[in-house]
């Protein structure tokens, strides 16, 4: 009941607005249960955060160096850098150390992606700036991040994405709330992903030509809650206007081997057609503040 008066609420704004500013009508008929879509005062772009994915394993070498070079992006533009690392199956450099090892990161979900997402992973480390291809490639070497990095770090977002978390000790389950507001007029097809990274697990790393038991590793992918590939938000609407706003709730399990006071919930817009998979904007937040 209360979700259906937040929906009729948004439908009576948005009728208000549109007759105001004579904008298009807006139909909100093919929109789910669970979501709730509304109107407002467009609000002021917010700047470009931008999505690093790496694809990443405990027994490569080379890997601690892109590591290292996903910090200094995050110090040189603070808050402008979200990070997720994925560990698939079927990769020699993604094995558990042997003996060494506490914790296998690998899962399934990270397999799908690599595999049939991004059409492979062609060597580790590999990753995509806002899935945005280098020479028709959505996977590349780590010293080619930094210029791609810069070049859309500047770019103005036609999405304000927010995303809160929080978890109930209890029952063992979170909840992220995922709110969208266009700041600009967007006429393509989008898709909204929403997953979970750990901080701060100390395991086996091999690092050059040693093995570091100590190793801190970060942004961890634990699980993908939507779709792999992201969730179709908002097809019934062709063109979504300036100041039409998308929240949606979603509620997971928090696996016992998690901490979840290092983990955070990650969210992402990005366009959701053949030739375009390019990230318009990326959010996180803590999953227990």
């Amino acid at each position: 009941m209360k979700m259906r008066l937040l929906i009729m609420a948004g439908l009576f704004s948005g009728l208000f607005i549109s007759c105001k500013e004579k904008g298009p009508a807006i139909d909100f008929s093919d929109v789910r249960a669970t979501d709730t879509v509304y109107t407002a005062p467009v609000e002021a772009a917010q700047p470009k955060i931008v999505l690093l994915e790496e694809f990443t394993g405990v027994t490569c070498p080379n890997c601690p160096q892109a590591h290292q070079a996903i910090s200094g992006f995050q110090a040189q533009y603070p808050g402008r850098v979200v990070a997720v690392g994925y560990y698939a199956h079927g990769m020699a450099q993604t094995k558990p150390v042997e003996g060494l090892t506490i914790q296998d990161f690998r899962n399934d979900k990270a397999t799908e992606l690599g595999n049939n997402f991004f059409g492979g992973v062609p060597f580790l480390p590999s990753g995509t700036i806002d899935r945005i291809p280098d020479n028709d490639q959505y996977l590349y070497q780590s010293n080619k991040w930094g210029g791609i990095l810069t070049s859309r770090i500047s770019l103005s977002s036609p999405v304000n994405l927010y995303v809160t978390g929080s978890y109930d000790a209890d029952e063992q389950q979170a909840t992220a709330l995922v709110k969208m507001a266009f700041t600009a007029d967007v006429n393509r097809q989008l898709s909204l992903t929403l997953l979970v990274v750990e901080n701060d697990i100390i395991d086996a790393q091999e690092y050059g030509l040693r093995i570091d038991t100590f190793y801190n590793h970060a942004h961890v992918m634990r699980d993908i809650i939507t779709p792999n590939a992201g969730m179709s938000v908002l097809d019934s609407i062709a063109v979504k206007p300036a100041g039409l706003v998308y929240e949606r709730n979603f509620t997971f399990s928090v696996d016992p081997s998690w901490k979840p006071e290092n983990c955070q919930v990650v969210a992402f817009v990005s366009y959701n057609e053949p030739d375009n998979k390019e990230v318009v904007q990326a959010a996180e937040a803590p999953v227990a503040p």
